[in-house]
């Protein structure tokens, strides 16, 4: 795992281990920082922020509305216009297509086994300090 603010997790650098066009980690905090202050100061209870309103939702004790801040994921499935379906809207890669609902129903894809392992692995390959 690279270091917080190395060039490990900076786009753009040889030794990166994230792709040349994520958003650079600095970058996307700044951004958050700022977009919540606006929703804070005129939006919140009017305007749905998903982030935010799952943020608020965890200080307050409650479980995350998003798969990207819970425990473990998998129920955002992904399905193409040619009826492929991923494992998750934001891993619409070949190695996480479960099937294509022309084939299978997609109840039998969003509950095989396959799925469950891949909404498990988030929180099972996660280091110590992550789950902290």
């Amino acid at each position: 795992m690279p270091v917080m603010g190395s060039t490990a997790a900076k786009p753009g650098n040889e030794d990166s281990v994230v792709t040349d066009w994520s958003v650079d980690p600095d970058d996307w905090g700044y951004f958050l920082s700022r977009a919540f202050d606006e929703w804070i100061k005129k939006g919140a209870g009017i305007v749905l922020v998903n982030m935010f309103e799952t943020v608020v939702a965890q200080t307050m004790g409650r479980p995350s509305q998003l798969c990207v801040t819970a425990e473990f994921c998998g129920k955002a499935l992904a399905i193409e216009h040619d009826g492929q379906v991923y494992s998750c809207d934001r891993y619409v890669y070949p190695e996480y297509a479960l099937g294509s609902t022309s084939d299978e129903h997609i109840g039998t894809m969003a509950f095989s086994q396959r799925q469950q392992s891949f909404g498990y692995a988030k929180r099972d390959s996660l280091p110590d300090y992550c789950r902290q």
